[in-house]
């Protein structure tokens, strides 16, 4: 398959802020994940010693199929960037390159290197070695065409949270799943049994691969294709979603209806500036801010569920 790689450099004087101003334009013209570079992300000393040159620019980055409906998405992203200039002084420049399967799947990688999540927990790509120490936790990862390397900071707060909060032998579910990175972490740090929900079926099949690399058992995981609204008579002890808030807000009374007594949701993928509304939101649909814990102004929080 053909994609046409369409990318935006932007400079803005709240970067974090339009990071995620720019990915929604994405996720508005249909995509279902975007690739982020960012300058002053680097590996620790000593790691990815093979890795290329960091970016020079702040950049988001989409990959749209070749065909009949690229001019509408195209359209649909550019006007959105020119309301974000005029509201949001977001300077912006996007290229369109063409880029086959096997390039996009490659093109990445150079920016993927192993990163400690927390004191016990390693995240590294399947492709480099690493070397654990005592009885850490190593995540392998190949997200294929899918997304969620565990390296952004919502990913990783979201970890180390489910680190957190998990207890042995939970029912654990992950609202888009991405590269299946959460559902791995909670699955290592001891839940009974793991689920995952995504709309995009090469997230699902990418998912399926990383459970079967890190060799969990068949029985201990499901993933499958479509939405929270697919589940039925099933409580979970600890919920995941690291998506955007406006779709977490959408989710909340779903979400909340899908915790057991005393259950934990984790909700991430969002900025400072919509901490307060997603918090609101969790309030009014009856859940219980435990824990706000934030990272290069990106946000998660916990929030429980405690029955009448």
């Amino acid at each position: 398959m053909i994609f046409i790689k369409t990318k935006v450099i932007f400079s803005s004087k709240d970067i974090h802020l339009a990071e995620e101003l720019v990915s929604n334009l994405f996720y508005d013209a249909g995509l279902k994940g975007v690739t982020i570079e960012d300058p002053g992300i680097e590996p620790d000393e000593g790691w990815a010693d093979d890795a290329y040159l960091p970016p020079k620019h702040h950049s988001v980055s989409g990959y749209f199929p070749k065909n009949s409906l690229f001019d509408e998405h195209f359209r649909i992203l550019k006007s959105g960037l020119v309301e974000l200039n005029t509201k949001a002084d977001i300077d912006y420049n996007i290229t369109c390159r063409e880029i086959d399967e096997e390039e996009w799947a490659e093109s990445w990688k150079k920016f993927f290197f192993p990163e400690k999540i927390t004191p016990s927990i390693t995240v590294k790509p399947a492709w480099q070695e690493y070397h654990p120490q005592n009885n850490e936790i190593v995540l392998e990862i190949d997200p294929g065409m899918a997304f969620g390397t565990g390296t952004h900071p919502t990913t990783s707060m979201c970890i180390s949270l489910i680190e957190k909060y998990i207890k042995k032998g939970d029912l654990f579910l992950d609202v888009g799943s991405g590269s299946g990175i959460l559902m791995l972490a909670a699955e290592k740090l001891g839940a009974g049994h793991v689920r995952g929900l995504d709309n995009d079926r090469i997230a699902v099949d990418i998912t399926r691969q990383n459970m079967v690399k890190n060799q969990v058992a068949e029985t201990k995981f499901q993933i499958e294709h479509g939405t929270i609204k697919n589940i039925r008579n099933l409580k979970f002890d600890l919920i995941v979603s690291n998506i955007l808030a406006n779709v977490i807000i959408a989710m909340l009374h779903d979400l909340k209806n899908l915790l057991a007594e005393n259950g934990i949701l984790v909700c991430s993928g969002f900025v400072e500036k919509n901490r307060q509304d997603v918090l609101n939101k969790m309030e009014a649909a009856g859940l219980k801010t435990k824990e706000v814990i934030s990272k290069d102004n990106w946000v998660a929080i916990a929030a429980s569920h405690h029955f009448p």
